[in-house]
């Protein structure tokens, strides 16, 4: 080593000691916290959206049945005044089920199907097919239902069953 040259006398340098993953940053913190708390609140709006719509599956389920028990049924005539009659009380029922019942209980005929109407945004309950839900409820010699009427009163209920609000 030569004593007059400055660059030998030099030392190594001296690191600061690594960074330890724990404890985390301040944001690392909040972030967690945010997105914690973003997955609570979705967990808890999921929850009480699909207890919310329960009413909803089950009347589905309960339709499907009914269109079931039609298809299969082989006396068209007495079956089409009873397809009208369980499509009507399971309206009713999901309605009750969703809306006050002071709003909804004392509703029939024409008052009915213009609300089924305005809570399921169409026409079709008091212009349209949805019309054979009062029309034969109480007569003594109902008309039959074809079988594409039928169908296409189910496809109105269960439209409305999904969409209303």
């Amino acid at each position: 080593m030569n004593p007059n040259d400055p660059l030998a006398q030099l030392k190594g340098l001296h690191l600061p000691p690594e960074i330890g993953l724990w404890p985390p940053a301040p944001g690392w913190w909040l972030s967690t916290i945010l997105t914690l708390g973003a997955l609570t609140y979705g967990l808890y709006r999921f929850i009480r959206w699909y207890h919310n719509t329960a009413y909803r599956r089950l009347a589905l389920k309960e339709l499907k049945t009914i269109e079931d028990n039609y298809l299969t049924s082989e006396t068209v005539s007495i079956e089409s005044a009873a397809l009208e009659k369980q499509l009507g009380q399971l309206l009713k029922r999901t309605a009750l089920s969703a809306f006050p019942r002071n709003d909804t209980a004392s509703l029939n005929g024409r008052e009915w199907l213009l609300n089924l109407d305005k809570t399921g945004n169409t026409q079709e309950f008091s212009k349209g097919i949805g019309k054979r839900l009062m029309e034969n409820r109480f007569s003594r010699n109902p008309s039959p239902l074809n079988n594409n009427d039928a169908s296409e009163l189910i496809k109105l209920c269960r439209q409305w069953i999904k969409q209303h609000r």
